[in-house]
């Protein structure tokens, strides 16, 4: 979480990871294939059950209007 939260070295995975982020919360996660939507939905899954605070602390970071966030967890709930 530090590596997308800016905080901390980041994994190579990571940091493709954290990359395509941005884009891909805001796209609703539309150019995702269904593996990538189920790593998403298992991934930000975990971190609103372990890492709650730093979970909302991306969701700030990533959508600070609060525009997209809600479309892109629906897109990944049916992964």
């Amino acid at each position: 979480m530090d590596c997308f939260l800016d905080k901390g070295p980041c994994t190579p995975l990571g940091r493709v990871f954290k990359f395509a982020l941005p884009e891909v919360v805001k796209t609703g996660c539309s150019k995702c294939t269904p593996a990538q939507r189920s790593f998403a939905r298992r991934t930000f899954d975990a971190f609103k059950r372990n890492l709650p605070e730093q979970h909302e602390e991306l969701k700030k970071l990533l959508d600070p209007d609060n525009k997209y966030y809600d479309k892109f967890e629906k897109a990944i709930a049916i992964a």
